[in-house]
């Protein structure tokens, strides 16, 4: 049986933002290893503090503060952005605020497993040491109400519960070579079987009801405050595109496709 995986892609979603996303269409992620405009400007912020991401943005260093940060299911997902751009697709779809969903429909039954993501990171601006730090992660699954609304659903993970999921630490990050935070998601049964991945294309309401995503909220956690020569405020992590990365979301095993667009 086979998995299934989507890859990282960063583009415009008919708007004045570029979005990271998740696309199972390799053709037309960009080739080599690209910065997205997502990621955290960490700079001299001390250890155990923690920052959301901000899709489409660098996260300012004076976001970062003390405790895991608390999730708000009311503006962590936007409605309504029109997905228009080389994929030459109209459908309505929602851009996480501060993560990173599946933007095309996959219908499929899937077995019980760990979801994998896989998200390379670089620094922008400039490369630091001395400091460590890693991705942390929590899993939902969004329906389209009839109503117009979202129902936003929380995929605990065995062993977590409703917690944060971490990811793999990064330590002495640098400009010019990208490393691979990995966060292992298992369900342990809870998210249904059989899923309907993205809205449907239709624009009316009926058309989209029961229609889910799966998103992924996403933090930064500084587990060591950067050191030596390279603390300064300027230093950062950007997420990364392109054929070159192993940026990826690997589903489980699936036993039958249903109806599938990526």
């Amino acid at each position: 049986m086979a998995t299934k995986t989507w890859y990282l892609d960063s583009k415009n979603f008919g708007g004045s933002t570029t979005y990271a996303f998740l696309t199972g269409d390799l053709s037309q992620i960009a080739a080599g290893v690209n910065h997205t405009n997502t990621g955290w400007n960490i700079g001299t912020t001390g250890s155990g503090n923690y920052a959301l991401m901000s899709n489409g943005s660098e996260v300012s260093r004076g976001t970062f503060s003390s405790g895991t940060p608390s999730s708000s299911t009311s503006t962590n997902i936007e409605t309504n952005s029109t997905f228009n751009n080389t994929y030459n697709d109209t459908e309505t779809t929602i851009v996480p605020v501060s993560g990173i969903s599946l933007v095309f429909p996959y219908n499929a039954v899937f077995d019980d497993g760990n979801w994998t993501l896989d998200l390379d990171v670089r620094a922008e601006s400039r490369s630091w040491s001395g400091g460590s730090g890693r991705i942390i992660g929590k899993m939902w699954y969004s329906v389209f109400n009839s109503n117009g609304t979202w129902t936003q659903t929380q995929v605990v993970s065995v062993g977590v519960g409703t917690g944060w999921v971490n990811g793999t630490t990064i330590s002495n990050l640098t400009t010019s070579t990208a490393q691979t935070c990995s966060i292992d998601f298992d369900p342990g049964g809870v998210l249904p079987e059989t899923i309907t991945l993205a809205a449907n294309k239709s624009s009316s309401t009926a058309g989209k009801n029961s229609c889910g995503y799966l998103t992924f909220e996403l933090a930064w956690e500084i587990i060591t405050a950067i050191g030596g020569g390279g603390r300064n405020n300027s230093c950062d992590v950007t997420l990364q595109t392109g054929t070159g990365t192993n940026s990826a979301l690997t589903s489980p095993t699936f036993r039958k496709k249903i109806s599938v667009t990526q």
